[in-house]
């Protein structure tokens, strides 16, 4: 769970989609869902640290986000912000429209693979150090 004292309520949980901390003038944007959304939060937490602005959007349900208005897209991920990082262990199929141009995704492509958690984590690029060089190759 999240302390909800340091990130925003849950209360737009059910629109599939919300901001769960936002910096003035964020200029990277940093999305995920579900056990992801603890590593975005700490990829979020070094960037912040190094001086960048980030806004961290959790999103529960990409097909429940897509049906709500206009507006509330705007509001969640403004196209002023055109650095976009998707984290979803999962495939890209879906989120194209999230990332925009020129956005990361770090997922799988991959399946079938065993081994212990923390092995398969690093293997596919789901640790915050990998996710930090792969960030940095973009110039972001």
């Amino acid at each position: 769970t999240l302390d909800r004292e340091k990130f925003t309520d849950a209360k737009e949980t059910l629109k599939g989609g919300y901001i769960l901390s936002d910096d003035d003038k964020s200029e990277i944007m940093i999305i995920a869902s579900g056990s992801e959304v603890p590593l975005a939060i700490e990829v979020g937490e070094m960037l912040r640290e190094a001086g960048r602005k980030i806004r961290i959007v959790s999103m529960p349900s990409l097909d429940v986000y897509n049906k709500q208005s206009e507006g509330y897209h705007k509001r969640i991920m403004p196209k002023r912000i055109k650095k976009r990082v998707v984290i979803e262990a999962g495939v890209i199929q879906g989120w194209e429209g999230i990332l925009g141009d020129g956005g990361i995704f770090i997922g799988m492509d991959d399946f079938g693979h065993s081994g212990p958690a923390e092995s398969l984590a690093v293997k596919f690029g789901f640790c915050v150090d990998k996710i930090l060089d792969k960030l940095a190759e973009a110039d972001y």
